[in-house]
């Protein structure tokens, strides 16, 4: 019988956030005229017209995020879990899949690889399924082949897949996140997953995106991950962009970031899930600036490990300060350093590469994990900022939630005509609309509410209510597809016609597709 040492404390489950919105498409929607999308090219691997790789020379230098997320790391036979020592004759067989541009939302393709267990068995029980992510310049089938998490995954009964999320060389954008989801979510229309079992975990480029993917994906009514592992990970592209100079002509490209952190900082900020000191003595990356981090938003259970003697040395920091910033949060981590790491196929040191995981102790940590809402027992009020500075304590257990906030049309292709509508009770005066980013759990009634949190970057609009207590504003989205796969989260505060305010409307997530 499999063990269940799961080094998660026993109340671990999941506690929703909310996304971090994009203040960019905000200003897009009032103010700004929409950019053409890049065209995409017809071939595959350059789907993207991004600059080539170059050749991987042998042996690889490990300094660089360019060379050593693609560098070979082979497992060896007894590697596998115990008692099972699968061979390749014996493995069940991984299968490529392919979603067509047209049906991802994005305009581009996604190709991944899956593997169902042995005793899948159709209608029958829904299983557990694990999603790994690639580093820089791999692709979905490198993790099959540099790990046993497919092994591990077929030993536990769970489904297992690899995403590329649109190319090789995507650093986690809404782009690139909406196509692997497109890849799950094909996924779980077509096997028997378990939709509170959904893990995932990725390496150095890619535990940068699963943790960014976890915290953008929290909302009830969609897909949520259970729990995450990350490994050797990136998770500031603004401190990649500065410290390794060989990706910076990849993250300047408009399907990353579109330049410098200087010239577009919302960009890598919105992807990243730390937002370090520029000014930290390098290779540490300084402090964490706490209110521009999406890791405050994260809320789920993290099992972070990496080697000491990572060569990309501003790296190691940022998986200690990533941990120490999710305990602060009262969020279940799990830290696993460890040094000396070698690959286990040629015995040559291998200090950032997947060789660093130990696949059956992140199996034992995911499996008892359950997505499920859990409310802050701390947040029974927040502070809303209403106008000039100042600033009421929402009190949410004694305000009435009963007014209503939606966009119509939901989800919004580019160039579509917009209308915001709020309905509230007679008597109001104007509904303060939050365009948000965080958003926390409040208990009522036993039942967990989400609120969205006016903490940058946010936006703030009063809308005049009539006699009846309806207000509306139109509006008219770019025809720009560069938005598709974004999403924002909004909420109406009633104020009477005093400096009270009387009722409060539900969270509502608006998608553009």
């Amino acid at each position: 019988m499999r063990s269940m040492r799961s080094p998660f404390p026993p109340a671990c489950g999941r506690r929703r956030a909310t996304p971090r919105p994009w203040l960019a498409l905000v200003v897009a929607l009032v103010c700004l005229p929409g950019s053409a999308a890049p065209a995409p090219a017809p071939d595959l691997p350059a789907l993207l017209d991004l600059p080539d790789l170059p050749a991987l020379p042998a042996p690889s230098p490990r300094s660089s995020m360019l060379f050593a997320d693609r560098e070979e790391v082979t497992p060896a036979v007894g590697d596998y879990p115990p008692g099972t020592h699968p061979s390749a004759a014996s493995a069940p067989a991984l299968k490529d899949g392919w979603i067509p541009a047209a049906d991802t939302g994005t305009g581009m393709p996604e190709s991944f690889q899956y593997q169902l267990p042995s005793d899948y068995e159709t209608g029958g029980r829904a299983r557990p399924m694990l999603v790994a992510w690639h580093g820089f310049g791999s692709s979905a089938r490198s993790v099959a082949e540099q790990t046993t998490l497919d092994e591990q995954c077929e030993s536990w009964g769970w489904i297992y897949a690899s995403v590329t999320g649109i190319d090789d060389a995507l650093f986690g954008t809404p782009a690139c996140q909406q196509n692997a989801e497109a890849a799950m979510r094909w996924l779980m229309a077509r096997f028997a997953v378990d939709r509170d079992r959904v893990y995932m975990v990725g390496f150095s480029m890619g535990a940068g995106i699963v943790a960014s993917f976890a915290a953008q994906h929290s909302d009830p009514r969609g897909l949520v991950i259970a729990g995450i592992g990350l490994v050797s990970g990136s998770y500031d592209w603004a401190a990649a962009y500065r410290h390794d100079q060989d990706v910076q002509a990849w993250m300047v490209h408009a399907w990353n970031f579109g330049g410098a952190p200087e010239t577009a900082p919302l960009a890598y900020q919105r992807s990243s899930v730390l937002h370090v000191d520029p000014a930290g003595s390098a290779p540490a990356p300084g402090r964490s600036a706490d209110a521009a981090a999406v890791a405050t938003d994260l809320h789920v259970p993290a099992y972070i490990t990496w080697d000491a003697g990572d060569p990309l040395a501003y790296l190691p920091p940022q998986s200690e300060l990533l941990g120490e910033l999710l305990q602060d949060s009262g969020d279940a981590v799990v830290l696993r350093p460890v040094s000396g790491t070698r690959n286990p196929a040629t015995g040559e040191p291998a200090p950032h590469s997947w060789a660093v995981l130990d696949e059956e102790d992140l199996m034992n940590a995911l499996a008892p994990l359950v997505a499920s809402a859990q409310t802050d027992p701390a947040a029974d009020s927040m502070p809303l900022a209403v106008s000039g500075g100042d600033s009421v304590e929402v009190l949410a257990c004694s305000l009435p939630w009963t007014a209503r906030l939606w966009i119509d049309p939901d989800p919004a292709g580019p160039g579509s005509a917009l209308s915001l509508r709020v309905s509230a009770r007679t008597g109001g005066a104007v509904a303060w609309v939050i365009v948000g980013s965080h958003g926390k759990l409040v208990g009522l009634a036993g039942q967990a509410r989400l609120m969205v949190s006016p903490v940058p970057p946010a936006l703030f609009l009063a809308l005049p209510l009539d006699a009846s207590g309806r207000a509306a504003m139109g509006a008219t989205l770019p025809d720009d597809p560069g938005l598709s796969g974004l999403s924002l989260l909004l909420q109406a505060f009633i104020q009477e016609q005093g400096p009270q305010l009387d009722e409060i409307s539900n969270a509502f997530r608006w998608d553009i597709q």
